[in-house]
């Protein structure tokens, strides 16, 4: 019976292979899409560092209007087009 023996264990082996293979796939879809999330999370934090970014130099363009100092805009020489371009 060595053939039987034999005949059952490379039956085993190869749905053994499938099995592994199987879930080596579920494996690198569940690490595809923590990746993908942590991908979303890094830009949405890059957005609103951005944002911020815009506010600030929005600030110091308003705070400069309002004080008549800081840098000029080309073209642009009274306060109150100054205050209009900083809004």
């Amino acid at each position: 019976m060595p053939v039987g023996r034999q005949a059952l264990s490379l039956h085993f082996f190869k749905h053994m292979k499938k099995l592994i293979i199987a879930a080596s796939c579920a494996l690198s879809l569940v690490a595809q899409a923590g990746f993908a999330q942590a991908v979303q999370e890094v830009k949405g934090a890059r957005k609103e560092m951005k944002a911020e970014k815009k506010m600030a130099k929005a600030k110091e363009l308003k705070s400069n209007a309002e004080t008549d100092k800081g840098l000029e805009v080309a073209g642009v020489s009274d306060s109150k087009t100054r205050m209009a371009k900083a809004e």
